[in-house]
């Protein structure tokens, strides 16, 4: 088996039995060499397997599902459109924590981009035509995908063979630790000491392939390894890991092994499915706007818990001994729409009381992570950034608008904390920033940026390269510190 038969550039690039599209430069130009991970489905004609893909993964376009429907009819819609393919595509490894840009070759590129942008994208989304080609994604995003920054990596050389796949992903394995695409055993690692050696095996994989021609019967994920002498650790390593956690994600599979090439199988279409979840994913575009909807829905409802109540709330409920009963949550949830929700609390006892523990589960779906697989029932993972003079981890009476001479625009107001750091969302618990180095409690370890809402409503994807600096003049509300502007 040759080091990497991709599918990828096969559906891009060439002509193959299916009757996909030319060779042509402008789609070519889309992969460089800080191409990091690929996404492709064949729509050119209705077969078994592409439209279940689409539906399974959740995919979908931006503006093109109506009220009411579902995948199905977005993919039909995508046909009526004269679309014959779609792709994902990372232009950064480090944007693998974002959101992917969305290319669509259409024989209308003029209509499908009129259809797209009936609705309003997210906030910096744009979308356009560039040599018929309709792209959608992050400004940020669109601007490095039509750079051509090298020429396309070794990991990305196709071979003519395989262009019949209809469907498939490919993904470089030093972007495998990403956390919304990638080898995601690291989530279930039986120990701290198995996450560890998960952590370093991506390290030695180049990259992780799958392509199929029917969903999930014939579906194939093949892992390549840097060098052949790795091939056997990290067998060893997915044999051990793919039998471990809770039994629904365990998974029955067989495996060969080529040259440095692994090829992983399950004949059970379920098992397939668990196989696929297990390693990686497809890069959603939901993803961005999901996070950016929540994170404005609950900054819009705190300025109208001020509007009301001429204060934020506080960052706790408390008894008249100072100790913590409920989350600043529960108080916005009449200003969420949740009236009904908010008045089954008792807002004298504590979140874990008998009584309250029961309304866990009735957790808004605002609160609920965009990522979701792998987080505990009733854990959210929007938190209020506390320090000692932050909006809410200061001491005192709770916070009002006169009180962040900062600005609004320079002050964080709620995040997305990282993997790891959720909690009931009922609780009474945030992140607690070390302000010495504040990206310590920001970023995960694997984490290249974070989503947040300021105090002015809008919404910022904060990235890694940010300076410990702006994170402390952020977090103040009224430091007077100078601050360079977030993107």
């Amino acid at each position: 088996m040759n080091t990497l038969r991709s599918a990828v550039l096969g559906l891009l690039l060439f002509t193959g039995p299916c009757g996909l599209a030319q060779e042509t430069d402008h789609l070519r130009s889309f992969l460089d060499s800080k191409t990091a991970s690929v996404s492709w489905l064949d729509l050119s004609t209705p077969e078994k397997g592409v439209d279940e893909f689409y539906a399974f993964m959740g995919l979908r376009v931006p503006g093109l599902r109506k009220v009411g429907e579902g995948p199905m009819d977005e993919v039909a819609r995508l046909r009526s459109l004269g679309v014959s393919q779609l792709a994902f595509i990372y232009a950064e490894k480090g944007y693998l924590n974002s959101s992917p840009c969305l290319v669509l070759v259409s024989s209308q590129p003029t209509e499908l981009k009129s259809e797209i942008s009936k609705t309003p994208l997210s906030e910096h989304f744009e979308v356009m035509i560039k040599d018929g080609i309709v792209l959608v994604g992050h400004k940020s995003h669109l601007e490095s995908l039509l750079r051509k920054d090298g020429d396309i990596p070794g990991w990305l050389t196709v071979s003519e063979s395989e262009a019949e796949s209809r469907t498939g992903m490919i993904c470089m394995g030093a972007a495998l630790l990403a956390a919304d695409n990638g080898f995601r055993l690291r989530k279930f690692a039986s120990s701290p000491k198995v996450d560890f050696e998960l952590a370093a095996a991506t390290l030695r994989i180049e990259h992780v392939q799958f392509s199929m021609n029917a969903f999930p019967e014939d579906a194939d994920i093949r892992i390549t390894t840097r060098r052949a002498e790795d091939v056997n650790a990290i067998v060893d390593l997915l044999k051990r890991e793919l039998a471990a956690g809770v039994p629904e994600y365990q998974i029955t599979w067989t495996s060969s092994i080529s040259d440095r090439t692994i090829s992983l199988h399950s004949a059970d279409g379920e098992q397939s499915r668990r196989l696929f979840r297990r390693i990686f994913r497809l890069p959603s575009m939901d993803r961005s706007a999901a996070m950016t909807d929540r994170l404005k829905k609950v900054a819009i409802e705190l300025h109208n818990y001020h509007e009301v109540n001429d204060a934020f709330p506080p960052q706790s409920i408390v008894d008249k001994n100072g100790r913590k009963l409920l989350s600043w949550r529960v108080l916005i949830l009449p200003y969420l729409g949740h009236i009904d929700l908010y008045t089954k609390f008792r807002l004298d006892e504590p979140w874990d009381s008998e009584w309250n523990s029961k309304l866990i589960a009735e957790m808004p779906d605002v609160f609920r992570p965009v990522e979701s697989i792998d987080i505990q029932p009733g854990q959210t993972d929007l938190m209020a950034p506390l320090s000692k003079n932050s909006l809410f981890g200061r001491r005192g009476l709770p916070c009002k608008v006169q009180d962040i001479s900062d600005g609004m625009s320079n002050t964080l107001m709620v995040i997305s904390a990282p993997a790891g750091k959720t909690t009931v969302w009922t609780k009474p618990e945030d992140l607690i920033v070390n302000t010495n180095a504040p990206s310590e409690s920001f970023f995960g370890p694997d984490q290249d940026s974070f989503w947040c809402s300021i105090c002015d409503g809008s919404v910022r994807l904060v990235p890694r390269s940010v300076t410990e600096d702006t994170l402390k003049a952020l977090l103040s509300i009224d430091g007077k510190e100078a601050i360079t502007p977030l993107p």
